[in-house]
């Protein structure tokens, strides 16, 4: 079977697994654990998206807290559906993107890192100050749930359940996927990779930095928008303590542990982690010595991340075989 063909028998199987598995599985705390994977994988992706053009993020959550707001404000506020309403929620983080990142895009690594930092602060305060209409410190409640919809010759997706937001988020997290792989195996992408591994070469060949640099922190915060309006929704709940640093720095964690390399790297890296987090609630006290053991052996062993596995299980085979032979 050749490499395309196992790449399709993958993704079919991993399709097929998406759509079963909510119908399998009842309980609510596998489901929420499911949505949570799909969640934290577009936050992962996303976050990965900038890091192709070489610029370190600190303030990721803060457009994910856009999408959330945006969305949670038209709907209850203005009445607008969430389907509307999870669209804008994305163009709007975008768009706030362009005109922070048109300043902040001509710095480069910890001056950017900083800054992204600064202006999650910034967003994070003006939840707290400006009661209306962000709610303040306890922020907004009550969010509605998704209207239900119906596909013709198939069942009522009513938003009363957690399998129908367990559908939603995978849905999206595909569409994340398809559009960020078609970018990377596409002539933008490979622009991405010039400005990255060295910018001013890339300059001096005609590649204008500032527009493509731009490009991809719209497209990532654009999904990233999309993922803080189905959180907002999803939750029912939003505070200005829902997008603290700590979720930046889990979309970084997550990318590096899964591995850069591949688009799979960050998905790999945010469903081994979500997982193994929820697993370890039952070591109560020792669940953070557990946790960070672990991100310490990765860091060590694999510098590649958790993709990187079946390379080096080849190459330490190939050198055990080689010894064998001499």
């Amino acid at each position: 079977m050749n490499r395309p063909s196992v790449k399709m028998f993958l993704l079919c199987t991993v399709i097929i697994m998406v759509v079963i598995l909510p119908m399998l599985i009842r309980d609510p705390y596998y489901l929420d654990i499911m949505i949570m994977v799909a969640f934290n994988s577009i936050l992962a992706l996303t976050w990965r998206t900038i890091m192709r053009i070489g610029q370190l993020s600190f303030g990721h959550a803060a457009f994910i807290g856009i999408g959330a707001y945006t969305s949670a404000l038209i709907v209850m506020k203005l009445g607008v559906s969430f389907w509307l309403a999870l669209p804008i929620s994305g163009i709007v983080s975008a768009v706030i993107s362009l005109l922070i990142g048109f300043t902040t895009l001509r710095l480069k690594g910890m001056f950017f890192a900083i800054t992204t930092w600064a202006f999650n602060e910034i967003m994070r305060s003006a939840y707290l100050i400006f009661k209306n209409p962000f709610g303040g410190a306890t922020g907004l409640y009550g969010i509605p749930a998704p209207y239900h919809i119906y596909f013709y010759g198939l069942p009522l997706f009513s938003f009363d359940n957690k399998q129908a937001y367990c559908y939603l988020a995978f849905l999206l997290l595909s569409a994340t996927v398809l559009v960020l792989l078609r970018i990377e195996n596409s002539r933008m992408g490979m622009l991405f990779d010039a400005i990255r591994v060295d910018d001013n070469l890339a300059e001096s060949i005609g590649i204008s930095l500032m527009r493509y640099k731009c490009v991809a922190f719209a497209i990532a915060c654009f999904f990233a928008g999309i993922a803080g309006s189905f959180y907002a929704h999803y939750i029912s709940f939003i505070s200005p303590y829902s997008f603290e640093l700590t979720l930046s720095v889990d979309a970084i964690v997550f990318s590096m542990v899964g591995g850069l390399a591949s688009i799979m790297g960050p998905l790999i890296g945010a469903g081994v982690l979500t997982i193994l987090s929820n697993l370890l609630h039952a070591t109560g006290f020792f669940k953070m010595i557990i946790f960070s053991i672990f991100l310490v052996l990765v860091v060590l062993f694999l510098p590649d991340g958790i993709i990187s596995v079946p390379q080096r299980t080849k190459m330490l085979l190939a050198r055990i075989s080689k010894k064998g032979m001499d």
